[in-house]
């Protein structure tokens, strides 16, 4: 079978992606907190870092079972993948509904929902309609 067309491979790929966007929320999502929003209180900066901790220590925890369920057998992994597929398609709607909903500059960056649904089409694909 195809390398790319395996759930094992669309495990470990997302698995590394959750990884990178666990590092990415704690190290650089907060760096320049005062730029964006000026005069920020103490309180209010306080509150940002705890969240971006907390997205930061979920994401990370995703990506360990991500990378974790990829040396499952492959009906397991297949499980698994169904399971991503169905959460990518979540993530691509909310990331859409949060740039029609919020403010310009304020919602997702444009790439965001296009990454999600290639993500979502592609654990779809290999998950639903692909059998061994």
């Amino acid at each position: 079978m195809n390398s790319l067309l395996n759930p094992r491979m669309v495990l470990r790929v997302c698995g590394v992606l959750m990884l990178l966007h666990s590092l990415m929320w704690m190290f650089v999502s907060g760096a320049n907190i005062d730029a964006a929003i000026p005069n920020i209180s103490d309180d209010a900066l306080l509150m940002l870092v705890n969240t971006n901790e907390a997205v930061a220590s979920f994401n990370l925890f995703f990506a360990i079972l991500i990378l974790a369920s990829s040396t499952l057998e492959l009906n397991g992994q297949r499980v698994m993948t169904k399971a991503l597929s169905v959460c990518f398609l979540l993530l691509t709607v909310l990331a859409v509904y949060h740039m029609v909903g919020y403010p310009q500059g304020y919602g997702p960056p444009p790439p965001i929902p296009i990454i999600f649904g290639l993500l979502t089409i592609w654990s779809g694909y290999i998950s639903f309609i692909i059998k061994d």
